[in-house]
């Protein structure tokens, strides 16, 4: 969209909640958010962009390391990190977030948009094809027992309910919105590509070619050159010709001698 999107942060961004920061504009946390990948737990691969915002951000080494090792970071780390702009106390978030989404409503939205489209703009068609990777990727990670073994445990951590373990059963349903949130997004931005011109995702039509895949259509051979009566090929386009027609210096047809008496 042309519009800027300012994030709020509070609680946990985890899996897909962390590709929705980095796709934000200007982003800010509450000094108690917590943030990980997250995907690397459920036995899958990331998706919703993250393998291409997350590197661009913060470097390969860095977001391989966020990726592989799916560990948890606090606010001032994502403040360190690039992932968001501003680190506020978490009871000033939401005064904060609207002072400046007020502050950039006041401004020029047209340039704002053209700002928009130059930035991803730089990113090309590059960003397209790896949500189309990031898919396939993660569907052929859903279909693996490593997946079916990360996602037990979260069906089985909180229990029965009892008033001590609420927290626990907080967080795993937070940890569990982020996982039906990775899996939503995936489908949806699975067919549909950013359009840096307008700022808005678009359907992919019914007759767009999957990227990556090149149509090439075979050109016939070229016919062969036509020949005169007595087998003497013409002479090319351009070659100049003598006044009665005929190619200068080319073979003359002479009758065969008579035999021998």
């Amino acid at each position: 969209m042309p519009k800027p999107v300012v994030a709020a942060v509070q609680g946990a961004a985890a899996g897909f909640g962390l590709s929705l920061v980095l796709a934000a504009d200007l982003a800010l946390a509450a000094e108690d958010a917590v943030f990980t990948s997250g995907y690397i737990h459920l036995g899958t691969s990331p998706d919703g962009g993250m393998t291409a915002t997350l590197a661009r951000v913060v470097g390969l080494k860095q977001a391989a390391e966020l990726m592989l090792l799916g560990d948890r970071f606090d606010a001032r780390r994502a403040l360190e990190l690039g992932l968001v702009n501003r680190v506020v106390p978490a009871d000033a978030l939401a005064a904060e977030a609207a002072a400046l989404a007020e502050r950039l409503a006041a401004g020029p939205t047209h340039a704002y948009g053209r700002t928009k489209a130059l930035l991803q703009a730089t990113l090309g068609d590059a960003f397209d094809a790896q949500l189309r990777r990031e898919t396939e990727s993660f569907a052929a990670c859903a279909a693996t027992e490593d997946f079916a073994e990360g996602c037990g445990p979260f069906s089985k951590s909180a229990g029965p309910y009892s008033p001590g373990n609420e927290d626990t059963m907080r967080s795993d349903r937070r940890l569990w919105r982020a996982v039906l949130i990775a899996l939503v997004g995936a489908g949806a931005l699975s067919g549909c590509y950013y359009d840096a011109y307008t700022g808005y995702w678009r359907p992919y039509p019914w007759y767009y070619p999957m990227p990556g895949v090149i149509r090439i259509t075979p050109t016939p051979p070229p016919p062969p050159p036509a020949r005169s009566a007595g087998g003497i090929p013409p002479p090319p386009a351009g070659y100049p010709l003598s006044r009665d027609g005929s190619a200068p210096n080319a073979p003359v047809q002479r009758a065969p001698l008579p035999p021998p008496s």
